[in-house]
């Protein structure tokens, strides 16, 4: 890259990160990790022997956790789980494909009968099917009105019926996602990852932007105040989370309430070797302590980890377990540059 005719900008995190929400940080690592096929090993067996006997076809494809109840969807009523109201709701392609599989083109209320009978039917095999420690009781009621229900997690059932794909959703309220929450975090095997990290030890998480092999014997001019060092590195939101200097997982990073964020996206990085007569200058944009435990609970795909860093473009320059400096982050023709700000190598 030629850096003298491209004019260097700097970078903008909090307009081009993704946003965290409160409870995507709050829930990533217990409530969207949660196994709910597990958690309803015989839920297929309550609908499978029915559409067969009616000539018919159901196939339950996936299970989607989230936080965002579909709008415009005209069929949603309040049920309630274990006593606390939640919503479901069907799109238009299963409420007729589910109708019309029991009777073919029933419409009215001859089909509002039937969704009626096979919604009740769904709440009755969540509670048959479920094998929690502590019973679990799914009513279908009405004595509350939809629009006073504060949706936190949302879980998304897709299902195949007679060929038409369909969608279920179930919109919960915060004890019934707390619940969830909290038997992922309790009953989830510790991953491989997680095996690997001390109970009680405070480790250093921090996030690697970028790496730059640089000629031994050139460090210092590459660290001047004012140089700008093109990183031949497209501009993007992908992160080493390194564990106490040690690469540990790949994640995309974010931002929520001012600070950087990351969500772990696989593990076991690896380690780029150093060439002979080379160091390896590395920037790092973010840095949290945790302890052991709340480690363990973050070495999932998916979660994400909050750092105690402001969201800047400001990134500390490391050699090795050395902090030498930092440097602005920015672009050249959508590739990371750096503009040095401070050294702490001295030149001699």
């Amino acid at each position: 890259m030629d850096l003298q005719s491209e004019a260097w900008q700097i970078w903008a995190p909090e307009r081009m990160l993704r946003g965290f929400s409160p409870n995507e940080v709050r829930y990533s690592r217990g409530f969207l990790q949660v196994e709910l096929e597990q958690l309803f090993p015989s839920l297929k067996a309550h609908w499978l022997p029915l559409f067969h006997a009616l000539g018919g076809t159901i196939q339950f494809q996936l299970i989607e956790k989230g936080f965002e109840f579909p709008s415009g969807v005209r069929r949603q009523f309040v049920v309630e789980f274990d006593g606390e109201p939640a919503l479901l709701a069907l799109d238009s392609r299963a409420e007729r494909s589910l109708a019309q599989a029991v009777v073919p083109d029933v419409q009215g209320s001859g089909a509002e009968v039937i969704l009626n009978y096979l919604e009740r039917r769904l709440l009755y095999s969540l509670t048959k099917s479920w094998s929690g420690e502590e019973p679990l009781v799914c009513y279908h009621t009405s004595v509350v009105a939809p629009e006073t229900i504060e949706v936190v997690g949302v879980v998304h059932l897709q299902v195949l019926v007679d060929g038409v794909q369909c969608s279920i959703w179930f919109g919960l309220q915060g004890a019934t996602v707390d619940r969830l929450d909290q038997i992922a975090k309790r009953g989830n095997p510790v991953s491989r990852e997680g095996e690997q990290i001390s109970q009680n030890r405070e480790s250093i998480v921090s996030l690697e932007l970028a790496e730059l092999l640089v000629p031994t014997e050139l460090i210092q001019d590459y660290l001047r105040p004012g140089t700008v060092i093109g990183l031949d590195l497209p501009v993007r939101a992908d992160v080493i989370v390194r564990v106490n200097n040690v690469p540990w997982a790949l994640g995309r990073l974010g931002v929520s309430r001012g600070r950087f964020g990351v969500q772990l996206i696989d593990f076991d990085p690896g380690e780029v070797e150093e060439a002979s007569g080379s160091s390896k200058l590395r920037v790092q944009i973010g840095e949290i302590s945790l302890s052991g435990k709340q480690l363990r609970e973050t070495a999932y795909r998916g979660a994400i980890l909050m750092t105690e860093t402001p969201v800047s473009a400001e990134g500390r320059l490391l050699i090795g377990d050395e902090s030498v400096g930092t440097a602005m982050v920015g672009e050249i023709a959508g590739q990371f540059a750096l503009n040095v700000t401070d050294s702490t190598l001295r030149e001699g």
